[in-house]
């Protein structure tokens, strides 16, 4: 292994927020408003934030943190749940990593009607 590659953090596990300051604003504020809308899609070039932004939201709605910072994160229970994959009321969607196309299947897709017919587990 080389020693010039550097070294790339999972976004899961990832707490540093880069940019995203017009994001985080709008979505802090229809939070604070409580008009959070029902699905958001994050896009942009690889390599942006896009799903490092994605999980700290996460963080930020199922620990239900009023602070604006995304950079603190004061619940390490949701915190080390989402790290592990395997917050109840979490589901996320990715390429399954044998698909070398990087399509999310069918399968996967069915899993989100079973999701979202469920309550929450943790929070409101």
């Amino acid at each position: 292994m080389s020693d010039d590659i550097e070294y790339i953090q999972v976004p899961r596990s990832n707490y540093s927020v880069k940019g995203h300051k017009e994001n985080i604003s709008f979505l802090t504020n229809s939070f604070f408003k409580n008009s959070l809308h029902h699905a958001y899609i994050f896009s942009g070039d690889k390599g942006v934030g896009k799903a490092t932004f994605a999980y700290a939201f996460s963080r930020k709605l199922l620990s239900n943190d009023k602070s604006k910072d995304f950079d603190d994160f004061n619940n390490d229970k949701v915190n080390k749940l989402i790290e592990a994959n395997s917050h109840p009321d979490l589901l996320v969607i990715e390429p399954e990593e044998n698909n070398k196309n990087s399509f999310i299947s069918v399968k996967q897709i069915r899993k989100c009607s079973q999701f979202f017919s469920q309550t929450s587990s943790m929070n409101k």
